[in-house]
């Protein structure tokens, strides 16, 4: 069991740096997409910032972040709400 938790510990900077690469290029991607008028860009870049959430969180728990847990938490929603609106106004347009 100490030795399990002995390799995880040798392993944490390596996941929260792939977690912290993973955060800077979903964030730029999220933000230049949610950005274009385009409704199916902006509903892209709202997939590309859902991806990222989970690695704000993993980084958020690794590093004892409470604050930031909370905000992961409202992005994810706020994510989610841009995705489904961006989704509903692409199945309109394919309908005209």
């Amino acid at each position: 069991m100490i030795e399990l938790f002995l390799n995880w510990i040798s392993i944490t900077p390596l996941l929260d740096l792939i977690a912290q690469v993973v955060i800077i290029f979903t964030g730029i991607f999220s933000v230049y997409f949610m950005s274009s008028p385009d409704a199916k860009k902006r509903r892209n870049g709202a997939a590309i910032g859902l991806i990222g959430e989970p690695f704000w969180l993993t980084t958020a728990i690794m590093n004892g972040q409470p604050g930031v847990i909370v905000l992961v938490v409202i992005y994810g929603i706020n994510w989610t709400r841009a995705f489904y609106v961006n989704y509903k106004i692409v199945k309109e347009e394919e309908k005209e």
